[in-house]
């Protein structure tokens, strides 16, 4: 609800991932000034031509990157979007198992929507699927935030194979639901199909997900 303080282990899984976030890039930016010094060296010295050469490298590389991430979130959502509801329902549970979760079906909830009970350790979510037609709207939140309450979890989620209104989105964050919409079920689709356990939840929504090492 608003205004409950977050759970410990939320604050140091932030933490943590802003340290990653950073050492990434350090390493980076170490790459790539590398790459320019010895560019420069066979170039003897030409340091334009060579910021030229390396630079055009990097915006090359980004933009095949791109794409073919792109290419690759499309064949997901076709994937997604030809999953009848039932399929839908069985492929989220293999998702949410391959991140460490015990996945059971829900049953106290009034309307179908292929809810389900996550629970790892001490924590314990409801989780409303949504792949029917249409966005994700506010009274989507409600419903699975009422599934929560019904029963006993500590926190509400939503995972959504369809887009999310503002309003939804907006209502999310203010009674702490996890919500994943379609971007980041893609997202999670890509890692898991790569054999990672990962899946980028925007702040806190990172509190359990860890990276397989």
């Amino acid at each position: 609800m608003p205004g409950r303080p977050r759970f410990p282990v939320i604050v140091a899984q932030q933490k943590a991932r802003v340290k990653r976030g950073l050492r990434a890039w350090g390493v980076k930016a170490t790459a790539v000034l590398l790459l320019f010094v010895f560019a420069t060296i066979l170039l003897r010295g030409n340091w334009l031509v060579a910021l030229f050469v390396t630079g055009g490298g990097i915006w090359a590389w980004v933009l095949y990157t791109a794409r073919r991430n792109w290419q690759i979130r499309a064949a997901v959502l076709r994937d997604v979007d030809a999953m009848a509801e039932e399929q839908f329902r069985a492929y989220a549970a293999e998702l949410l198992k391959a991140q460490g979760y015990a996945v059971h079906r829900a049953n106290r909830s009034p309307e179908w929507y292929g809810d389900l009970l996550l629970t790892r350790g001490k924590i314990h979510l409801f989780c409303r699927l949504y792949h029917q037609p249409g966005k994700v709207e506010k009274s989507v939140i409600v419903g699975a935030l009422a599934g929560m309450h019904a029963h006993g979890c500590s926190r509400a989620m939503v995972l959504a194979s369809r887009p999310v209104t503002p309003a939804a989105r907006l209502y999310a964050r203010q009674y702490d639901c996890v919500l994943i919409d379609r971007d980041g079920l893609a997202h999670l689709v890509m890692q898991h199909r790569q054999g990672h356990r990962v899946l980028a939840f925007p702040r806190e929504e990172t509190a359990s997900i860890r990276r397989r090492k």
